[in-house]
């Protein structure tokens, strides 16, 4: 299996999803909310990368799709971070380059424990309050959640 399929039947990223997604409805009528989130499922399920017997690998969909990617993100040439989430959310990227850093994680329980620094991120930065909260509960009943 090739591509985003695998990391969809690990149970604990199936589990980050479902949250994420909870997470983006609430700010899905605001751009700037939107570049940070998209910012964080770039650097985890499109170039993600997990430490695996002592040594970083690929997990993610678009960086298991390209040995050009693959070969970058093992290079010596890039950067490897510990995954942080607050970094994560400064980080710049360009999709359409190959990219100059990475981050990687211990497990993908880390990624899942994030969430909670992720929603208090960005209800700081872009002061959702309970009507907000309300509406985006409105909005997630609406989609079936």
């Amino acid at each position: 299996m090739y591509g985003h399929i695998p990391l969809l039947t690990h149970e604990r990223f199936h589990s980050f999803l479902s949250e994420f997604r909870n997470i983006t409805l609430k700010y899905v009528d605001n751009d700037e909310a939107g570049e940070h989130l998209g910012t964080l499922f770039w650097f985890t399920f499109e170039m993600g990368i997990i430490r695996k017997n002592g040594e970083p690998r690929p997990h993610s969909g678009a960086i298991l799709t390209s040995r050009s990617i693959i070969d970058n993100a093992k290079s010596q040439h890039t950067t490897k971070h510990l995954f942080n989430i607050r970094k994560v959310l400064r980080t710049p990227y360009n999709h359409a380059r190959l990219q100059t850093g990475y981050f990687f994680l211990e497990s993908f329980y880390n990624l899942f424990d994030s969430l909670k620094t992720l929603e208090e991120n960005l209800r700081y930065a872009f002061g959702l309050n309970a009507e907000d909260l309300q509406l985006s509960t409105e909005k997630q009943q609406l989609s079936g959640s």
